[in-house]
């Protein structure tokens, strides 16, 4: 069950007032509502991007830490943070994700070079959805 499914699952099962939890592994999803319109919403996921290694091309994928909008720069027409081909080190920003009108920054797991970016700028992403691809040195 993907996080999409987990939201419109409590959605559907929580009355027009009332309080919802789904857990799945480490991801918690926390719903209160008072009313039919307002609902609060409270999401519990691991903060820091989990890195899936791939063997045959010797690249790491850097994953999404938690839901939220991916975007590639700090403002709607700066610079990306990183580019394709782009030398990055442990610690570099790679991107941010906006959840809840927060804005999380993600950084680079290992020293490597960037060959490609996997995620669309400004487009939902899913917990363990991979983001970005890096040839580790």
């Amino acid at each position: 069950m993907n996080i999409q499914e987990m939201l419109e699952l409590a959605l559907a099962k929580i009355p027009d007032a009332g309080h919802i939890r789904v857990k799945q592994g480490d991801l918690e999803i926390e719903i209160f509502r008072d009313s039919p319109a307002a609902a609060a919403l409270s999401v519990t996921a691991p903060a820091v991007p989990t890195v899936q290694p791939v063997a045959e091309s010797g690249c790491e994928k850097v994953t999404a830490p938690l839901v939220g909008i991916f975007y590639v720069s700090p403002e709607p027409g700066a610079d990306p943070f990183v580019k394709v081909g782009q030398t990055v080190k442990k610690g570099d920003t790679l991107c941010i994700i906006e959840a809840m009108k927060l804005f999380n920054e993600i950084e680079s797991t290992s020293d490597g070079i960037v060959t490609a970016v996997l995620a669309e700028n400004g487009a939902m992403v899913e917990f363990g959805q991979p983001l970005f691809s890096v040839k580790t040195k």
